[in-house]
């Protein structure tokens, strides 16, 4: 029972306390943007409010014209979290509750996720609920929470799907089987996100380091079954969607930065290079230091299987932020790093206890239970207190190039 609370209730009351008050309050982005507040007397600012508006209408058979009836690109990749903040709606809640609960929910399968990340990479149970905890105060999810977008909701669930495509791919001995739920999970998960542009490479560069032929034929049959699922939905829903590239299309960008990449150019390596610090300057920045000091201690502490993951997962992160630097695109490593970082802290809270010869053994564990409530608001949540100095860093550098 007690394991039960700490895995499944504890976070979630943690992402309660870290939603609510930005939900009556002020959210991140409308402190570093002040025209974002403008939702708040009910105007539409940000472009995914807009979509979110226009898709209630369409699902709520609430048309005003049939032009209107067609879904987009950017409508569809978050189409599994609209059809549950509808279904609220269709059950007679408000629609900006409905939105709200849509975020949490999978804010909290968010956190799960992580624990189950973690147990999977043999973190002790304390390190992997502290991680969980973590990932609970996660900026990524307090950034948006409140900003009637639904990206809280497509950011943090990303934890979820990469625990259980490796918990399939690792506790299944049936290759077609572990195969079509593989590609089933992959197909849904571009529906709440684009995470396909993460997991996939993230697991056939894990498979070629790994070398396991049964893995191997496993990820080659899910991606050939996903890809045939994806184009078969697609000819479905024909008369329902319209393909309209945004400025910010993964695809599109990775094109460009192919086509502009000059391999004789010294230039362009000298601009390479200096983003990349950039984008180090930026992980830490937007993680917190603290944060990616235990996460550092955790990585030491780790296991030589995770350390590969998760380099593996930092390189993706790498490559995807030279194609579009933002702050959630830089995190879309959390899952490791959160991970790491529990085990950071549980490390060194053994470690501190081991040299002191157990003598201060409840003394010492009296101070994890304070520092970790600590950590966890002075890391991302310092604006609850009135200090928005984190949040404006966080979101600078998206606004103000803008």
């Amino acid at each position: 029972m007690k394991h039960i609370f700490q895995v499944f209730f504890l976070p979630l009351i943690i992402i309660v306390f870290m939603a609510v008050p930005r939900i009556f309050g002020t959210p991140w982005h409308a402190i570093a943007g002040p025209n974002s507040v403008r939702e708040f007397d009910g105007l539409p600012f940000q472009y995914e409010s807009y979509l979110l508006v226009r898709t209630s209408n369409i699902l709520q058979n609430n048309v005003l014209s049939d032009r209107n009836t067609n879904l987009n690109s950017d409508e569809y990749r978050a189409l599994i979290p609209i059809y549950l903040m509808n279904t609220l709606i269709s059950l007679e809640i408000s629609p900006s509750i409905s939105l709200h609960i849509t975020d949490i929910v999978f804010w909290w399968f968010g956190s799960i996720g992580t624990y189950g990340l973690a147990r999977h990479f043999r973190s002790p149970h304390r390190a992997a609920v502290i991680s969980s905890m973590l990932t609970a105060s996660s900026p990524l999810g307090v950034a948006f929470i409140g900003g009637f977008g639904l990206h809280t909701a497509q950011s943090m669930s990303l934890s979820i799907y990469i625990f259980l495509i490796l918990r399939i791919l690792h506790g299944s001995h049936n290759i077609l089987c572990s195969s079509v739920l593989i590609a089933v999970l992959l197909f849904s998960s571009q529906y709440v996100y684009n995470y396909y542009l993460y997991i996939i490479p993230l697991l056939l560069l894990y498979l070629i380091i790994y070398r396991s032929a049964k893995n191997l034929r496993v990820i080659i049959y899910s991606t050939f079954l996903y890809i045939i699922l994806y184009i078969v939905s697609l000819i479905l829903v024909t008369n329902t969607f319209t393909y309209q590239p945004h400025f910010n299309s993964p695809w599109r960008l990775l094109v460009d930065r192919v086509v502009i990449f000059r391999i004789f150019d010294f230039s362009y390596f000298v601009m390479l290079f200096n983003n990349c610090l950039v984008i180090v300057l930026n992980f830490v920045a937007d993680f917190h230091p603290l944060i990616c000091l235990f996460g550092l201690v955790g990585f030491l502490a780790s296991s030589t299987h995770l350390q590969i993951t998760v380099l593996i997962g930092v390189f993706i992160m790498f490559c995807e932020a030279l194609i579009y630097g933002v702050p959630w695109v830089t995190m879309s490593v959390y899952p490791f790093i959160y991970v790491l970082a529990g085990l950071g802290v549980s490390f060194t809270h053994s470690n501190v206890i081991y040299y002191l010869k157990y003598r201060y053994k409840y003394f010492i564990s009296s101070i994890l239970y304070i520092f970790l409530p600590i950590l966890m608001i002075i890391v991302t949540n310092i604006d609850l207190f009135g200090d928005s100095s984190f949040a404006v860093r966080w979101w600078q550098w998206w606004y103000i190039p803008r």
